[in-house]
């Protein structure tokens, strides 16, 4: 028997059953999309171990007066003052980066951040020695003379993060009046990948 191309007869005890296969209509695609979005903002942050470091009671002789983490010089090699510096180690500086940058790392500290004093404000200098001691350094820079510190120092993240200290030298001269003095060291670090 032959019932349209498709279709098959098949008798049963006694009965004829039709069966039809058709074919299969063509099926749907679908398709569902999740677009992910992610605005990575680097890192790049520099830190100072303290926010403060107190060179507590000096003279103009650079005598002791039993302040922690501070050393006295005694008389500057001009004479005309006594000098103090600040313990290695006591303040710290690090910066990280992902992407990797060369940093410079420079004074920004105007007049004006000599917000309390009877001293001169480049009385106080800054340097940025390194370890293996001074392999990086510039010497010291007097508080205003925005001069670069260092430069082209490479930093990444995690373990590339670079680390250094920060090293101060107050010279108190003759001429200096007494009196309490505040100086607010700016540090101004930029990155080039």
């Amino acid at each position: 028997m032959n019932f349209m191309a498709r279709s098959m007869a098949v008798s049963v005890a006694g009965l004829v059953v039709f069966l039809f296969a058709t074919p299969v209509s063509a099926q749907s695609i679908s398709e569902a999309e999740v677009t992910a979005m992610a605005n990575n903002l680097g890192i790049f942050e520099c830190l100072t171990s303290v926010p403060l470091f107190d060179f507590g009671d000096v003279d103009a002789n650079g005598g002791s007066h039993g302040t922690p983490g501070v050393i006295p010089q005694g008389r500057n090699p001009t004479g005309t003052g006594g000098r103090y510096t600040n313990q290695p180690g006591t303040v710290m500086w690090t910066c990280r980066a992902a992407p990797p940058s060369n940093l410079q790392i420079s004074l920004a500290s105007l007049p004006s951040d000599h917000t309390v004093g009877t001293m001169d404000h480049d009385d106080l200098e800054i340097r940025l020695p390194s370890d293996p001691p001074d392999s990086w350094t510039t010497g010291y820079q007097l508080f205003t003379s925005n001069a670069t510190l260092l430069s082209s120092i490479p930093a990444g993240n995690g373990p590339f993060e670079v680390t250094g200290r920060v090293e101060l030298r107050l010279t108190v001269l003759d001429t200096d009046p007494p009196g309490p003095n505040t100086w607010v060291v700016r540090m101004v670090v930029t990155g080039s990948l």
